[in-house]
């Protein structure tokens, strides 16, 4: 019985992953560069930028992967108004837009870089409001998700709100073709696993995890 439990426990976490956990490794995703900004986990806020004015943001994360941007916007009317962005760093300069997008209380924007960034480096996101209507730059206003990147609007601080902000490379790539780069993530995370010791550290995780189960009904089986 022992031995057909702990068999059955393996069999469970083979189907399991086969069904759902290989197709979230090869699942193509949009990778994202950072996320200077959050979106509230509880409630949303959201920073106003009247008509004809422009809001920054600093300082912000840039790395030369960066290629797109997103954002939420509150925006109203009967077309949306174009936004246009300026990110900068220490000789760096690029353009982009938002332009085209549903009207709703957290629309999502995209917008395309007109060029990446040129190295690593801590930099500037502009936002200019060309439309004779405000918009509202959508995130929180929650503690616990407030970032070190401030929001001027028309050169003044507008206060503890934190614009939702996603930097993107434009690429759609599975979680198993960037397992290079999440580990090494995660080992200068931690700033003492060298990034090596991650790979056997993670298969260690995710096969000797069934394992230790099953050995654990085997042993719990021979002392009861």
């Amino acid at each position: 019985m022992r031995r057909a439990s702990a068999l059955l426990v393996l069999i469970v976490f083979a189907i399991g992953a086969v069904k759902w956990y290989v197709p979230w490794l090869t699942m193509p995703r949009t990778v994202v560069t950072s996320t200077p900004s959050l979106d509230g986990m509880s409630y949303r806020a959201e920073v106003k930028v009247p008509a004809r004015k422009t809001a920054c943001i600093r300082p912000l994360p840039l790395d030369p992967g960066v290629r797109q941007i997103r954002m939420l916007l509150d925006v109203t009317g009967a077309q949306a108004p174009v936004v246009e962005l300026t990110l900068r760093g220490a000789g760096y300069e690029s353009h982009g837009r938002f332009a085209n997008y549903p009207l709703s209380a957290a629309t999502i924007v995209l917008a395309q870089l007109s060029r990446p960034p040129d190295r690593a480096e801590d930099g500037e996101l502009c936002l200019h409001n060309t439309s004779h209507r405000a918009i509202g730059l959508v995130g929180t206003s929650e503690p616990e998700s407030l970032t070190v990147p401030v929001t001027y609007v028309a050169g003044k601080p507008a206060g503890e709100i934190d614009p939702a902000i996603t930097f993107l490379t434009g690429e759609q790539r599975s979680v198993l073709q960037r397992a290079g780069t999440v580990l090494d993530r995660a080992a200068a995370f931690t700033g003492v696993v060298p990034g090596w010791l991650m790979w056997p550290l993670a298969l260690l995780f995710f096969a000797g995890l069934p394992l230790a189960v099953a050995a654990a009904l085997l042993l719990a089986g021979r002392r009861s």
